[in-house]
């Protein structure tokens, strides 16, 4: 594959991606879920995942209409390629850079997907070790706390190449990339295994997580679908089990990373 830095005009996105939010930092005296509500930390995701470019108006705007309260989170996303092409994408370490001195103490959530050819079994022959190396230099090289969460919802059914892949597959991909990065000294990098929510008692993701060694941060994806179902859930309904789930299963803090 070639390779190719991001450009600002790049819109490399995917899922339906809305607001974010964690219990950054956070050590919960209890892991009940009434905990979570302390110290609870919030982010937004910029539709243009314009942090990755160095465009920030979008950001700016949010900032303006929240009052100048800057979030502490700010998710984006971005494939390895993008559709259509075999042309690698990689993190511009100056944009990055650029960010976290625009918006100190905010924190940057990439989303970072292996869509559009690129599949677990490759990612675990090597046949991208090449370009995982050098992703890692990036962001080693940005010296601040990026949280990378790989390969998301791993547990949908939907299309995604990664979805519903065997675990142990999804696994061994998880572990390479992370044991790649850290490696190369990239440990201001920290993990975020993020399922979708169970959407009933008989699911379970707990067969695809990788160990508390290799995750820094548990996830969780829930939409309300209110509007299309003409009925609005809280968000205990939507998440309260699959927080139980996920609590038992890990010790590490909760990103509700889209909802």
């Amino acid at each position: 594959m070639e390779q190719r830095t991001y450009t600002r005009r790049e819109v490399v996105k995917g899922g339906a991606a809305a607001l974010l939010g964690a219990s950054l930092a956070l050590p919960l005296a209890s892991r009940r879920a009434e905990a979570l509500t302390r110290g609870v930390s919030v982010g937004i995701y910029p539709s243009s995942n314009g942090p990755l470019y160095g465009d920030f108006a979008e950001l700016d705007a949010y900032i303006n209409l929240a009052g100048g309260i800057v979030p502490k989170l700010v998710s984006v996303f971005s494939a390895w390629v993008p559709q259509g092409t075999t042309t690698y994408l990689y993190p511009n370490t100056d944009d990055l850079s650029l960010f976290y001195n625009r918006y100190p103490g905010s924190v940057l959530v990439w989303t970072w997907e292996p869509r559009y050819g690129v599949t677990l079994q490759q990612i675990n022959s090597g046949a991208h070790d090449a370009y995982i190396d050098e992703v890692a230099r990036r962001i080693g090289a940005v010296g601040q706390r990026v949280l990378i969460r790989f390969a998301h919802e791993m547990n949908g059914g939907w299309s995604w190449p990664w979805l519903n892949q065997p675990p142990a597959d999804y696994i061994a991909a998880w572990k390479r990339i992370v044991s790649r990065f850290r490696s190369l000294g990239a440990t201001n990098a920290e993990w975020v295994w993020s399922p979708h929510i169970l959407l009933d008692f008989t699911e379970d993701f707990s067969p695809w997580y990788p160990g508390d060694a290799y995750v820094d941060w548990t996830g969780l994806d829930g939409y309300n679908w209110g509007s299309v179902f003409n009925k609005w859930s809280t968000f205990r309904e939507v998440f309260l089990y699959s927080i139980g789930v996920i609590t038992a299963l890990s010790p590490r803090g909760i990103i509700i990373a889209e909802t």
